[in-house]
């Protein structure tokens, strides 16, 4: 809003949205906690808690669509140069949602007399309770029966309109004109045109249909002509009585509206359309109505003003945002001197004069359709947000950094600024907490909060203050929200804490510092080789004093963390630089306007430094700070990995063993690559920083390099010493080719192979009756147990345990993915026999069987067409647990379990082998009686049956 004076001066008078996070959350105002859950009704609140207005707005339930009609007529009788009307009938609906059961709920209307109202179609009871020394005028409504949910409330009502008088004597509601009626509602005067939740929290749309006569004339009946009605959205119809003497004109608001923000007006206008473009292409209807009894230079005013409405609206989208309404245009009526300010009614703003349109106030009414209107406060507290913006932005649209040639914004509100004595009373009302309604349009609205706005720009810079001007109205629009909710947009789309400066200007009764100014530069001479070791880099770090006030508190921080990787800092600091971790500081001295101060930062590239960069950058960490060259970075020559030891060989140096590389003593983060070779010649696929010393190692020596790798490092590679010459492979009794380990696979472990001491008694005991009659017991008929490969229990046919040099997996090659990939008995015993799930996809193939933990070699086998493979646990193996691996000859593992080596129980050769008491048990319950049997192992031919 803009209020006009006698000097014809401008002051404004509007409200800005403030950010409350959920549309829904406003519309349910004041809910009483101890109540919120329960299932009983309440009484809807009787205030929207506004600590300007307590006692209007209501609580309870979110409106969300009022549909108005009236008919209004002049009086017969006039008896002076206003107007005199009546409403004879009028009806108000009003679609609501209530959160919980409600008993009883309250609008605002203040005048006229209630003639009925009933609830969902129901009859309902009301009291009117008035107070106007408190500002309150409440319809209370008790329905039938409590409402809950969507609920709709019909309110039929006529009267003389009154027209309501705030504390600071400006006139609101309706107000007589000298051809008809102004209805016009901020900030709570609208409660005298219809009842409602008067509070800009609860935003709704809207239908108005006004009837009204189609001819008006000056109130002594002079100057007869064509009548209108104008209100908000777009004009759905118009639409004459069968007689012709009444036009009854609908108007619908399809965006949300506070109720401040409406309008109607009737009178003699001419009525202007058109449409206007705007910058996304999109093409809006323009509806315009000009007091028809304006002089001719009068309407020329204005109608060129109209002319310029797709310019101004397209420029203003460029800083706001896409224009929020669906419509646009101008009211400009003669009214009475108690409407002495021009008003942003939402889509066609109200001006009481052409001369208002035709200045400045035409911009700030624009600029309020997005900030009030779009996007407007939940409390009267905050209407500061959209005033001192509305008041902001034509300044800037004039200057030359916006559509004119002007004044900066900054040079312009630095002057309202320090032209205003710190002693002025206009300093003692904080904006953010204001709460006397006979001041609300006061210097705080405008000025203070207009000068906000431009310290805030120059706190977080151009960029960050025009994201978050636009992203008010992309986050907010078609909402209301508060104050606090653009103080951290502000700090979200800038990172700055705005806490400090936010209570200055807005919660302090003093007058606000204006804030400090400063453009920041961190250089250091060009390089055109990497630096070196021991090279001096030297930087300069300024501030220069671009602001309206000397600088006396801005702190410059410089993220030293790359330097100080590489080099170090010359000591002592300069005076004022403080390091802390890795962050320099340094406090700006007292600068004078225009000057600037300049701080040398040294320090040394270290000894270990080597490749990569080293960065540093600054930034302004108090407000008001831009950086222009404000981070450096220069190359740093490559050195050698240092120090460099040559490896370590551990372990024996003997075939089957296992050899490692030792690699102490180099710089942490070092990786290793692995080369291996045999007197000087590379063993293929040793990689690895160990090697199991291959058979063709033996008499020779071992050597590895080591190639060890950093990054911003050249690599170095360095060999170590050889071992000594490799040994022969250590002997195992228990699989030396071409002997007898004692034992023939078939017979029992440990038993004298010339007696079986489990035979049946009587026979003799020189003789297997398991075995052909005539032979040998201790030999296996058809075979030589010292040369046949198949008898050795230590070796699988068809190999030779001595004359191949598998590769053992390393520990770390026994992965949980591999883990359960073979299958076999979980506890076996030595000596037994098993065989191992490996998979058909490996049929054909020759894979070797290891024992973990210490590697031991079990056997080469053969898989079988089935998958399965043969094997025999050897008789000498440490009970316990342990792990069998299936691995490749180069040690890649195929798949692993874990397996248990427990003494048998029993023997088994000539014996019955007898089955637990409890399996047994588990048989006969299961099974009835089962006859147990007894498996014999016998030697036939050599051959386990």
């Amino acid at each position: 809003m803009i209020a006009t004076r006698p000097s014809g001066g401008v002051r404004t008078r509007r409200r800005l949205a403030t950010a409350t996070t959920l549309a829904l959350a406003a519309s349910m105002l004041m809910l009483p906690t101890t109540a919120a859950f329960a299932d009983d009704a309440i009484d809807g609140p009787q205030t929207s808690n506004d600590s300007v207005f307590p006692n209007v707005g209501n609580g309870g339930y979110d409106a969300l669509n009022y549909d108005v009609a009236l008919a209004w007529s002049p009086d017969a009788v006039q008896t002076g140069t206003l107007v005199d009307g009546s409403i004879s009938a009028a009806t108000t609906t009003m679609t609501a949602r209530a959160a919980q059961p409600l008993r009883t709920f309250s609008l605002d209307f203040e005048g006229m007399e209630i003639d009925s109202i009933t609830v969902n179609g129901q009859p309902a009871t009301w009291t009117r309770d008035i107070n106007p020394a408190a500002i309150k005028y409440k319809l209370v409504i008790t329905p039938a029966t409590p409402v809950s949910g969507d609920f709709t409330t019909t309110i039929a009502y006529h009267g003389v309109p009154v027209t309501h008088i705030d504390l600071d004597g400006a006139a609101e509601g309706w107000s007589r004109t000298n051809d008809g009626a102004m209805l016009l509602g901020q900030p709570i005067g609208m409660m005298a045109g219809y009842p409602h939740n008067n509070t800009p929290a609860d935003k709704a749309t809207y239908t108005f249909t006004i009837d009204i006569p189609s001819v008006l004339s000056a109130a002594n009946g002079s100057n007869p002509s064509a009548a209108a009605a104008v209100s908000n959205g777009e004009l759905a119809s118009r639409t004459p009585s069968a007689d012709g003497s009444r036009t009854t004109w609908v108007w619908r608001q399809e965006k949300q509206m506070a109720s401040e923000l409406a309008i109607i007006g009737i009178g003699r206008y001419d009525v202007i359309e058109s449409s206007i473009q705007l910058t996304d292409g999109r093409t809006i209807p323009s509806w315009s109505f000009v007091d028809s009894t304006l002089s001719t230079a009068n309407k020329t005013t204005v109608t060129n003003r109209l002319a310029q409405l797709q310019t101004i609206t397209q420029n203003l989208e460029k800083v706001y945002g896409p224009y929020p309404g669906n419509s646009t245009g101008v009211v400009v009526d003669t009214v009475p001197s108690a409407i002495n300010y021009a008003l942003e009614t939402q889509d066609r703003s109200f001006f009481p004069s052409a001369n208002s349109v035709g200045g400045n106030t035409l911009i700030h009414e624009l600029v309020h359709q997005w900030y009030g209107d779009n996007v407007a406060p939940t409390t009267w507290t905050d209407i500061w947000i959209g005033e001192g913006m509305a008041t902001w932005g034509p300044t800037h649209y004039n200057s030359a950094a916006g559509f004119g040639s002007g004044a900066t914004t900054e040079q312009t509100y630095f002057n309202s600024w320090n032209t205003k004595a710190a002693s002025s009373a206009d300093w003692a009302t904080p904006p953010g907490l204001q709460t006397n309604s006979g001041t609300l349009y006061g210097y705080q609205t405008y000025t203070r909060s207009a000068q906000f706005w431009e310290a805030l720009k120059i706190s977080i810079g151009d960029e960050a203050f025009f994201a978050t001007v636009a992203q008010w109205q992309a986050r907010y629009g078609g909402l209301s929200v508060s104050g606090t909710e653009l103080k951290a947009l502000a700090e979200e789309l800038s990172g700055r804490d705005l806490t400090e400066f936010w209570t200055a200007w807005i919660m302090t009764p003093a007058k606000p510092a204006w804030p400090e100014k400063l453009t920041v530069s961190l250089t250091t001479p060009e390089r055109s080789e990497p630096a070196q070791r021991g090279d001096e880099i030297v930087y300069s770090l300024s501030a220069a004093n671009t602001g309206k006030i000397p600088l006396a508190a801005s702190v410059v921080t410089v993220d030293a963390t790359s330097l100080l990787e590489s080099a170090t800092l010359a000591s002592p600091l300069p005076e004022g630089v403080t390091l802390d971790g890795t962050t320099l500081t340094w406090a700006v001295p007292a600068t004078p306007l225009a000057g600037s101060s300049t701080v040398s930062l040294r320090a040394t590239v270290s000894d270990s430094a080597s490749g990569g960069s080293i960065d540093a950058s600054a930034r302004v960490a108090t407000l008001g700070g831009t950086c222009t060259d404000c981070s450096t970075s220069f190359e740093v020559a490559e050195y050698e990995l240092a120090p460099a030891p040559a490896p370590a060989i551990s372990g024996e140096a003997r075939v089957g063993e296992s050899l490692t590389a030792e690699t102490t003593g180099w710089p942490e983060g070092t990786s290793f690559a692995y080369e291996w070779a045999v007197d000087g010649t590379p063993v293929a696929d040793a990689a690895a920083d160990t090697l199991v010393v291959p058979a063709s190692a033996e008499g020779k020596t071992v050597t590895v390099t080591v190639t060890g790798s950093k990054e911003r490092f050249l690599p170095v590679t360095v060999t170590s010493e050889p071992t000594a010459a490799v040994e022969p492979a250590k002997v195992d009794p228990g699989t030396e080719p071409g002997t007898d380990p004692g034992t023939d696979p078939g017979t029992d472990p440990g038993t004298d192979p010339g007696t079986d001491p489990g035979t049946d008694p009587g026979t003799d005991p020189g003789t297997d009756p398991g075995t052909d009659p005539g032979t040998d017991p201790g030999t296996d008929p058809g075979t030589d147990p010292g040369t046949d490969p198949g008898t050795d229990p230590g070796t699988e046919p068809g190999t030779d345990p001595g004359s191949g040099s598998p590769k053992a997996p390393s520990e770390a090659d026994l992965t949980e993915a591999l883990r359960g990939a073979i299958s076999f008995p979980g506890t076996v015993t030595p000596g037994q026999r098993i065989s191992v799930g490996i998979g058909a996809d490996h049929a054909g193939e020759s894979l070797e069987a290891w024992l973990f933990s210490t590697p031991r070699h079990l056997v080469t086998v053969t898989v079988d067409a089935q998958g399965n493979a043969a094997l025999t646990i050897p008789a000498d193996v440490e009970l316990g647990d342990h792990r069998l691996v299936i691995a490749n000859a180069d040690g890649s593992v195929i798949g692993w379990g874990p397996i248990t080596i427990e003494q048998a129980g029993l023997a088994t050769t000539g014996g019955a082998l007898p089955i637990a008491g409890a399996a047994l048990g588990a048989l006969l319950l299961a099974g009835g009686a089962l006859v147990l049997l007894t498996r014999r192992r016998r030697l036939s031919a050599g051959t386990e049956v």
